[in-house]
């Protein structure tokens, strides 16, 4: 892969990643404020973007099968790695999934904190994020149970 296509790939990946943790920050800060008031449509167009840009390559990401020589978790964070930052060191590739990982599940556990403390103000956004996590994680727990 050419230098210039891994830093497009690098800037959408986790570029993607760092909007996606502000902007839900924001969003956070609104409803524990009690701030009511409806998003502008390109904040909550963005922020469905950039949300479905981590999730689809969380999801990517997890569900890839791994080598048969590397079976289990490692595996999978092996071939996740490979094909979010191919030719890196492993332990580059283990470092940077582990941190867009856990910030995707970081932001869908706050997302249900939010929507059980302040089920009222959470906003459909929220509520979502929330819902599309729990269905993300069992399809993530079921490819790698193998479960069929």
């Amino acid at each position: 892969m050419d230098k210039f296509r891994f830093y497009i790939r690098l800037l959408i990946v986790f570029g993607a990643l760092l909007a996606f943790i502000w902007l839900f920050v924001v969003v956070f800060q609104r409803v524990w404020s009690g701030n009511t008031e409806p998003l502008a449509e390109p904040f909550t167009i963005a922020i469905t973007t950039v949300a479905g840009i981590v999730g689809g390559v969380t999801a990517i990401g997890l569900g890839v099968k791994p080598p048969p020589s590397q079976a289990g978790i490692q595996g999978r964070i092996y071939a996740f790695g490979e094909r979010v930052l191919p030719g890196q060191s492993r332990s580059v590739q283990e470092f940077a999934i582990a941190i867009y990982t856990l910030a995707y599940i970081l932001v869908a556990v706050m997302c249900w904190i939010t929507w059980i403390r302040y089920p009222d103000s959470a906003l459909d956004l929220i509520k979502d994020m929330a819902g599309v996590f729990l269905g993300m994680a069992v399809a993530v727990l079921q490819s790698f149970f193998g479960v069929d």
